[in-house]
């Protein structure tokens, strides 16, 4: 186990993380060359500019703001909001965090930390599709049965739709923001940050109490998505997206990239399509997911409930037995989403035939009908 920091050698770390231009590596090198955070804070603006390899003025900006920044009064907003602030040398600071490129030098989390689970990262876009939307739900509702935490990064779209789906189960979820502890980004997100709470789960951030969204946290806080979790999944996402960022640094820190396949057509899979172009994982089920689990942690995991479930010829959602003709049309619609039409064709039926049907599976809360259209109710 790490020798726990001094009080002094803890401030002194917060102070110099709450740099308006922080990166952990930047810091951390600093640390490195000059032995501990509180001689970096005692070097002249000289010594910073060579040894940072900075200019002398972000030299004598990164003094100044660190000497003004009241790290006491940082450890007090945490506290009294519910929080900690952890160094590498705490035990609660997740291990896996340690062994990436440049890990925090200062972890601000909210809730409980409960590294024994295996955890799986669940990434995609902010205006996911609706097939994106029900995918994300689907998986990550079964890999939270599977006593998995799921980890995202509470933004718009796939990473809310990830939580959100957890969250209804009353399981574990870890959301890591690109803002401090003490600003809900997006706004909408205040509820569902304190059911993750709430839950057993966790915020986390590097991102000093106080500070609001700017563009450099979001690829800084997708690296600790990555560095939490024992692989990351995409779900949907463009070419230049955050998820593939995430992706990307999950395969730097040498863990799997699994993508869930989508409509060629589609500029949301356009991104994990590439991924499977180029070798990742094919996600079609949690079961998937758990199969590239790192054998030394898959005893963590309980697949039982998603196995007893596969053996019934339904669906989790479907709560009675189906006839063979609700079957039929159920199966053919599948991820889709189909008209009357569509499926009279597919399956060759006449068209009262499938209507009867669909009227008896919308009727059971099995399927849902917009705009004419019908698709599995989740």
């Amino acid at each position: 186990m790490n020798k726990a920091v001094t009080e002094n050698e803890k401030l002194a770390r917060i102070k110099i993380n709450a740099f308006s231009y922080m990166r952990s590596d930047w810091c951390g090198r600093l640390i490195n060359v000059f032995g501990s955070a509180e001689n970096v804070l005692k070097a002249t603006t000289q010594d910073i500019s060579q040894n940072g390899a900075v200019s002398i003025e972000t030299a004598e900006k990164f003094l100044s703001e660190t000497s003004k920044f009241d790290a006491r009064a940082e450890l007090d907003k945490v506290s009294n909001a519910g929080g900690s602030i952890l160094t590498a040398e705490d035990e609660n600071y997740p291990e896996s965090l340690k062994d990436i490129p440049h890990p925090p030098i200062i972890l601000y989390v909210k809730g409980t930390l409960k590294p024994e689970r295996v955890r799986v990262a669940m990434v995609g876009t902010r205006r996911p599709s609706r097939y994106g939307i029900k995918t994300a739900t689907l998986l990550s509702r079964d890999l939270a049965l599977c006593k998995i935490t799921v980890v995202s990064g509470m933004a718009r779209g796939i990473d809310s739709v990830a939580h959100k789906a957890v969250i209804d189960l009353k399981e574990i979820t870890w959301a890591v923001l690109g803002t401090g502890l003490g600003k809900c980004y997006p706004a909408e997100n205040k509820k569902l940050a304190s059911e993750i709470i709430d839950n057993g789960g966790a915020l986390i951030t590097e991102i000093p109490f106080e500070r609001g969204p700017m563009a450099f946290h979001f690829p800084r806080r997708n690296r600790i998505i990555a560095g939490l979790s024992y692989l990351t999944v995409v779900v949907e996402g463009p070419i230049k997206s955050g998820a593939l960022i995430t992706a990307k640094q999950a395969l730097e820190q040498g863990k799997e990239v699994l993508a869930v396949p989508g409509p060629i057509d589609s500029p949301t899979s356009e991104g994990p399509n590439s991924l499977i172009r180029d070798g990742a994982g094919i996600v079609t089920s949690a079961l998937d997911i758990v199969y590239h689990i790192p054998l030394q942690y898959k005893p963590q995991v309980s697949t039982q409930e998603l196995e007893n479930r596969d053996k019934q010829n339904t669906d989790v959602s479907v709560g009675k037995n189906l006839s063979e003709d609700e079957k039929a049309v159920f199966n053919c619609i599948g991820q889709q989403c189909l008209n009357l039409d569509e499926i009279s064709c597919k399956l060759d039926w006449s068209v009262p035939k499938v209507s009867a049907v669909l009227f008896e599976l919308e009727a059971n809360s099995i399927l849902t009908c917009n705009t004419g259209k019908y698709e599995k109710k989740i």
